[in-house]
């Protein structure tokens, strides 16, 4: 798994490309999951037919960082408890 920082996490994360960073992690589940972690918690989803998702809970500074990447590459933030629903 790829040591990296936010500056080339965007690319890792378009390509859904595990990797880890200080307080940060992707990784894919499967073919149909890819999880994008701050800390231990999930924030941030690639879903089959549903692509890159964020959850709308407010988090640290650090996590709201994480969810902007993913919002820049297209991801949509969609209530947290369908974000659950969705990557369970």
């Amino acid at each position: 798994m790829a040591q990296t920082n936010y500056k080339d996490m965007p690319y890792l994360i378009r390509g859904q490309r595990d990797f880890r960073g200080n307080s940060s992690a992707g990784f894919g589940v499967s073919g149909d999951l890819y999880l994008i972690k701050s800390y231990a918690t999930v924030v941030a989803a690639w879903v089959s037919g549903e692509g890159f998702i964020v959850t709308d809970k407010k988090y640290s500074m650090t996590t709201s960082r994480l969810q902007n990447i993913v919002k820049r590459l297209g991801g949509r933030e969609v209530a947290d408890r369908q974000f659950r629903e969705l990557i369970a």
